[in-house]
């Protein structure tokens, strides 16, 4: 039987996982997940929380088969309306998780032997690749869709992961050739490799970097060109997006402050993608992630000036104003989770509205056919017992069940 218990934020162990917190309003991505990283408990003291609710299991709540027999529990309780015109394709999402998984698997494995003094396994990495064009080939919308949960990085594996996903989606978007796509995607993936060469204490920083810690950070795109010489099959023109991947098109990046013209699309492409995933992730460059929404809203300021405002259209076209997984206030008072982006209006997308008196009753919702429910904001606060990565996957595995 699991409840909810209230405790010190200072209490917070791996594997707990948060509710709620003391506070309204915290742009916290990581609710309904077993706690992966202690260092999400300085980014919430930073926002002056002091405790948190967790979901208590009164067996063990540190353990994975408490976790999983909970959310198997909580999922089988869940009862779907769908309608047929405005169902998905979970058959579809559901591979496509699968390879993702395997990606950071791989992707993983690969690079932890890199970091024990291994040589980097390129072909592994290149097959990888590949499957992730074919996919973006085959479904373009696919890819973004299954980022859900995984938004907020855990580590540099996991964050280079979703890099690689996003800007191979954008650059097929944008009509980036197979080839380019094949060197985006490998300098995507392989875009923080120069953080091998950084000292621990500054990659593992918990707070912002002080001028000159920063100033070692930056040159993490230089070291990587180091690294990859060593490698005949990894050529110039992936070295060279890596390159430019801190690069801005008015000339404020680094390393050398290129201007747009000089800067090559595909780097382009990757610095927008980069910058996303980074503004929602948990790390010492943004101590305080921003929600999806947010951080979206801050790249668009800065098109045009950092970013080419034509590739930040695309991007966030294939984004959605509201992102898959995006927690949504609707103007019933409703809350609903984005689970579909509508690319003719990205203000009506399809959401996974919960009912106010049952939240274990979801119905599917394609808000574009519904001229009187809309989206008014995108939010963070949310009642306990709702938690959106949770919702999603009872509902994919729902309609997997229903389409096979």
């Amino acid at each position: 039987m699991s409840s909810l218990k209230k405790i010190n934020i200072n209490d917070l162990q791996l594997g707990m996982i948060i509710v709620k917190c003391n506070k309204a309003g915290i742009p916290f991505n990581e609710y309904g997940k077993p706690l992966s990283n202690l260092k999400y408990i300085d980014y919430l003291c930073g926002y002056g929380v002091d405790s948190v609710y967790i979901l208590d299991d009164k067996t063990n709540i540190n353990t994975n088969s408490a976790t999983e027999d909970c959310n198997t529990k909580q999922s089988e309780d869940k009862e779907f309306y769908i309608s047929a015109e405005d169902d998905i394709n979970a058959v579809e999402v559901s591979k496509a998780i699968e390879l993702v998984q395997n990606l950071k698997n791989q992707f993983t494995s690969s690079m932890e032997e890199f970091s024990d003094g291994r040589s980097l396994n390129v072909q592994m990495i290149s097959m990888l690749i590949r499957d992730v064009i074919s996919v973006s080939e085959t479904n373009p919308k696919v890819l973004a869709k299954i980022l859900m949960d995984e938004n907020v990085s855990h580590d540099d594996y996991t964050h280079s992961v979703n890099v690689c996903i996003n800007a191979v989606s954008l650059g097929r978007a944008i009509g980036l050739n197979q080839s380019e796509l094949y060197n985006l995607g490998i300098a995507s993936i392989l875009h923080d490799i120069g953080k091998v060469r950084i000292p621990k204490n500054i990659l593992n920083k918990n707070t912002l970097l002080s001028p000159h810690e920063l100033t070692i950070m930056k040159k993490h795109p230089e070291f990587a060109e180091k690294v990859l010489r060593n490698y005949n099959s990894i050529g110039n023109n992936v070295i060279n997006i890596i390159l430019q991947h801190h690069e801005y098109c008015d000339g404020s990046g680094y390393p050398s402050g290129l201007t747009a013209k000089y800067i090559s699309k595909s780097a382009q492409v990757l610095a927008i993608s980069e910058a996303y995933n980074s503004m929602i992730s948990f790390s010492n460059e943004f101590p305080r992630a921003l929600t999806r929404t947010n951080a979206l809203k801050q790249l668009y300021m800065e098109s045009g000036k950092k970013f080419s405002h034509d590739i930040m259209k695309t991007f966030i076209k294939i984004i959605g104003v509201y992102p898959v997984g995006t927690t949504v206030a609707l103007n019933d008072h409703s809350i609903g989770i984005v689970c579909e982006i509508n690319q003719a209006d990205q203000a009506k997308p399809k959401v996974l509205v919960i009912d106010k008196h049952d939240h274990n009753k979801i119905k599917l919702l394609n808000l574009k056919n519904m001229k009187n429910l809309y989206v008014v904001k995108a939010i963070t606060n949310i009642e306990p017992d709702i938690i959106p990565n949770e919702i999603f996957q009872a509902f994919i595995k729902n309609r997997i069940n229903a389409q096979i």
